[in-house]
């Protein structure tokens, strides 16, 4: 494709709101079910969730979203079968390598989150190369958690924190939650609005646990690879109809107030 363009011609994307989320984050659960369901090996599967990214990526850049992440790999999901592990690197890399092209010519930016450092050396280098041509880029940001955990993000943040304490690099009492989400691998990333978990669960499953506190949970029975525009419109639907009070009684303004959605996104 030359361009971030509707999937479905008969089905425009909306205009730019400012009712829209700033940044959504994406649990892609699924796959594998999808690839059981139609007798596909799991590659298929994960191959098809690898699209329907690019995809979502392409709506919510055309809609001006600013920043989307998506949960890729788990610390967790190591413990998975061999020969599925190493068919989710071979996709990521195939899936960077094509998308790179492309994220530079509509202005992706693209931020790898978690342990690199874990990942097969070739993967470690396709994304390090996508994440260092795209840096600059303003349009869009998105965020590959790959091999990232919530508490093992939340914990490394500590320890170098502490650290630093210890050398004297950092007074305790200047310890605050600004300080603190700057030694998290999200470090300038603004934190989710939005949540959107597809596949029939409902938990976070270790994802963006610090970074997720306000967030807003959105839990659709579709399976990743048939998470289309349609349930994507319908999922900022919904996010228009939450009422984000941020502890406060209802009727007093936030700063993250966002006016309603005078209509739906979706038309029909």
């Amino acid at each position: 494709e030359n361009s971030f363009v509707s999937e479905n011609k008969n089905h425009p994307i909306p205009e730019i709101r400012d009712t829209l989320p700033n940044h959504v984050a994406f649990v892609c659960d699924g796959n594998g079910r999808w690839a059981q369901q139609r007798n596909f090996p799991l590659l298929t599967g994960h191959g098809k969730g690898a699209d329907r990214a690019v995809s979502t990526i392409k709506t919510l850049q055309s809609m001006g979203v600013k920043y989307c992440t998506f949960f890729v790999f788990s610390t967790e999901n190591w413990s998975r079968h061999e020969q599925e592990v190493q068919d989710i690197m071979r996709i990521v890399k195939d899936a960077a390598n094509k998308f790179r092209t492309v994220a530079q010519r509509e202005n992706v930016a693209v931020r790898i989150l978690g342990e690199m450092d874990k990942l097969p050396l070739n993967l470690q280098q396709e994304l390090n190369q996508f994440e260092t041509l795209s840096q600059e880029n303003p349009s869009i940001t998105v965020s590959l958690a790959i091999n990232y955990g919530g508490r093992k993000d939340i914990i490394d943040a500590t320890k170098k924190i502490a650290l630093a304490v210890a050398e004297g690099r950092i007074d305790p009492d200047h310890v605050s939650e600004k300080l603190f989400e700057s030694y998290l691998t999200t470090s300038g990333i603004p934190d989710p609005d939005f949540v959107i978990r597809t596949g029939g669960e409902q938990r976070m499953s270790n994802f963006l646990l610090w970074n997720a506190a306000y967030a807003e949970l959105y839990f659709s029975p579709e399976l990743w690879p048939d998470f289309d525009q349609k349930c994507l419109e319908r999922a900022l639907d919904e996010f228009s109809l939450r009422d984000r009070r941020y502890g406060k009684r209802k009727g007093v303004n936030s700063p993250h107030d966002k006016t309603p959605f005078k209509k739906s996104l979706t038309s029909s």
